[in-house]
């Protein structure tokens, strides 16, 4: 069996109990893919934004991935909502 997590977290149905809510599941395969995607020394920013469409839905999870510090300066003050108006809304 093969979906669109797979491509995305490739292992995750390995330690992830898919017999919890689906809600639940989601959280757990990002987690997962993050701890992935630090292993390879290109640590994810803490500061993870949810992008919504116009009536709310969930669009996509917006976050920075960077080996470099400067980066990470960057992502501090472009993920700032207060100073960015509109933009992660």
């Amino acid at each position: 069996m093969s979906g669109p997590f797979d491509a995305f977290a490739p292992g995750w149905r390995s330690v992830i109990n898919i017999n919890r809510p689906q809600s639940e599941i989601r959280r757990l395969i990002f987690e997962y893919w993050r701890d992935q995607v630090s292993a390879l020394g290109t640590g994810p920013a803490n500061d993870v934004r949810l992008i919504t469409g116009e009536k709310n839905q969930r669009l996509y999870w917006l976050l920075l991935a960077a080996k470099h510090e400067l980066a990470r300066k960057f992502w501090v003050v472009a993920s700032n909502v207060g100073k960015q108006g509109e933009l992660f809304r």
